[in-house]
């Protein structure tokens, strides 16, 4: 097909249309709805593949021709989170404009939806069969860490399955990774930290408010969390993973920098200096991260709590155990006659080797379709549905096959989220791509 962007763009600005938020009032006439909609989007796929349904996450399969490799697997989630705030075009509204596709789920993850379920429909469509059974998987509650694909994986597992390759949403194309690099990289996520939140609880005799005593529970839990943001109580260190990452950067370093991050090993304590001046968010894969992000006091103005709370999200090095980093502020809670108890756990997540077949195949893909593009290996901060595959595959890498600007993935979860329409067939031809080699 010849200029097909603006086919591709109207596809995924039909799908940005249905406000696919997981959780909310109303929420399955809508996916019910999308769901209908895409049967007309690919006919094919439903024409050609088994599919089953677990409640609105979707399992389908197409049957390969020789089955002389385990089967492989592709995924992505079709629900998005809400949108607020003022948007320059409404956020479910799919506009097409300035060369863009507008709204919410544009990037996360509607378009690599799209991009998946294309690729595969025009493949089969095409009179294409891959070699051995492919599965696609897609999500309905991945933003809310819902079910879906915990009961996917767990049907595969209980039925046997063992996976050659899976690949979900990630990393993405990015430049500008900070001052003194140069180039164009592919992030391939091998592994993704673990996901702890933790409640952190205060007691007291509570009282009125007209006459507040001191340390009440509140108060307390201030301080607590002035001093966890003050100080940097976890330790930064490299993983192989992410020395492996920087090596391959090192050669488009300035001179002043070059050779300290061509031997990471060496150089750890200097590189992890310049990292956290120039790029945070590398420091973020090497270390234990806390985010406070919700709190509980008194239902009532006047009244002082007897018991209050707050909530750390808590993503947990890969270089230390769950039970350290989560005593190391326990240790700083107790200070403050604070409790600590973990209230969801997601299992830790093993890392793909970088150097396996599977993960190489995903390079050259990389190579072929974005021409000058480095591949890299990265941690991922973010949590994916991918780790719930990790137990019946080796082999799991997380990676969106589009080239964002720094400005460009601030949008996502947050205001005019977008996606270029040149980015669409790129998209599309990586999987297409994929297909041909699974």
């Amino acid at each position: 097909m010849k200029n097909p962007e603006k086919r591709y763009a109207k596809e995924l600005a039909s799908m940005i249309k249905y406000p696919t938020i997981a959780g909310v009032s109303g929420s399955d006439r809508v996916f019910h709805r999308f769901r209908k909609k895409m049967t007309s989007f690919f006919p094919h796929i439903l024409e050609k593949c088994d599919i089953l349904d677990f409640d609105g996450s979707f399992l389908i399969k197409l049957k390969g021709s020789k089955n002389t490799h385990l089967p492989s697997l592709i995924m992505s989630h079709h629900d998005v989170v809400e949108a607020y705030g003022d948007w320059k075009y409404p956020p479910f509204s799919g506009t097409i404009a300035d060369g863009r596709v507008w709204g919410r789920g544009a990037i996360d993850n509607k378009a690599m939806f799209w991009g998946m379920m294309r690729a595969v429909d025009d493949f089969i469509a095409e009179g294409h069969v891959p070699e051995s059974d492919l599965y696609i998987v897609t999500t309905c509650d991945e933003e809310i860490a819902g079910s879906g694909a915990k009961l996917i994986a767990k049907y595969l597992k209980d039925s046997g399955f063992e996976l050659r390759f899976v690949l979900d949403e990630g990393g993405k194309i990015v430049t500008d990774l900070m001052p003194g690099l140069a180039g164009r990289y592919a992030m391939l996520g091998v592994t993704e930290k673990r996901i702890c939140d933790v409640r952190f609880t205060a007691r007291g005799a509570g009282g009125h408010a007209s006459v507040p005593s001191k340390n009440t529970p509140l108060a307390r839990l201030a301080s607590f969390v002035s001093e966890v943001e003050s100080n940097d109580i976890y330790d930064i260190k490299l993983s192989d993973t992410e020395k492996e990452m920087l090596r391959r950067m090192a050669p488009n370093m300035s001179k002043d920098i070059l050779d300290i991050f061509a031997d990471p090993d060496k150089n750890e304590k200097k590189v992890i200096e310049i990292l956290s001046e120039r790029n945070p968010s590398f420091i973020a894969m090497a270390k234990t991260t806390v985010a406070f992000t919700m709190a509980h006091g008194s239902n009532a103005s006047n009244v002082i709590p007897t018991e209050a709370y707050v909530i750390a999200n808590m993503r947990l090095s890969k270089h230390a155990t769950k039970e350290e980093n989560i005593k190391k502020i326990a240790d700083v809670a107790k200070k403050y006659d604070i409790d600590a108890e973990v209230v969801k756990d997601v299992l830790d997540v093993p890392v793909t080797d970088y150097r396996s077949k599977e993960y190489l195949f995903v390079e050259d893909v990389v190579r072929k379709i974005f021409p000058g593009v480095i591949p890299v290996p990265v941690v991922m901060n973010g949590g994916t549905d991918a780790h719930n595959f990790c137990k019946i595959c080796k082999n799991v890498v997380r990676f969106t096959p589009v080239i964002v600007t720094p400005e460009q993935e601030k949008t996502e979860h947050g205001i005019d989220e977008y996606i270029e329409i040149a980015a669409l067939p790129k998209i599309h031809d990586f999987i297409t791509e994929m297909l041909y080699h699974l």
